[in-house]
């Protein structure tokens, strides 16, 4: 009885031993399958970016002249910040001067802007990313007449300003920053308020 309690122990362990060493081989295939499962490189998370931008515009605006007729108002349009994908934070600098003259009466006009922007980048692809945008800043315009060897300067404060942003942005997987938008912009100094607006955009990001 004993040595049948024994072999039958015995033949237990033995089996439980065989048993163990087979399922190690499975679980590591088990591993084996779960890496071949992992993500590939040139997945989303891959892209996700972090890093200093810099970006130089041809900025237009549709604005009304003396004529009460719509034309378009180029300026040019530098900008700074941080991209953390998929947000983006810019502090932009327009500005732009015109003279006229009539007769022996001529017109500077000079107006500023001062915004900062917050863009939301919603998903990315390889060649194009759409984008969202929002900004507030200010407006200040200057205007000095001049008449013979007078002069007369007549300068507004700073006034709050809004702006909405909707664009599309080229290859954003490289350094190259390549974007092209339509803005609305809100402002008691502009005219016709609200304004419209298209900014196209080059500049680099640094990782």
């Amino acid at each position: 009885m004993k040595l049948a309690f024994f072999a039958f122990v015995f033949v237990l362990c033995s089996f439980a031993q065989a048993g163990g060493v087979k399922s190690a081989p499975t679980r590591k295939a088990a591993v084996g399958r779960s890496d071949l499962q992992r993500p590939k490189v040139g997945s989303k998370a891959e892209f996700s970016r972090k890093g200093a931008v810099f970006m130089l515009g041809y900025d237009v605006r549709f604005e009304r002249n003396q004529e009460q007729e719509i034309r378009q108002r180029p300026m040019m349009n530098i900008a700074g910040g941080m991209e953390w994908s998929p947000w983006m934070g810019l502090l932009e600098y327009t500005s732009f001067k015109e003279a006229t003259a009539d007769g022996s009466v001529s017109i500077d006009r000079k107006v500023e802007t001062l915004y900062a922007w917050a863009y939301w980048q919603p998903t990315e692809f390889n060649l194009i990313t759409p984008f969202l945008g929002g900004g507030v800043g200010a407006m200040k315009t200057q205007v000095t007449t001049n008449l013979g060897g007078a002069s007369d300067e007549d300068s507004s404060p700073w006034q709050m300003g809004l702006g909405a942003s909707l664009g599309v942005r080229f290859w954003p997987r490289s350094h190259l920053w390549l974007s092209a938008e339509g803005r609305v912009y809100k402002s008691q100094q502009l005219d016709p308020d609200p304004m419209l607006g298209g900014l196209v955009r080059l500049g680099f990001v640094i990782w």
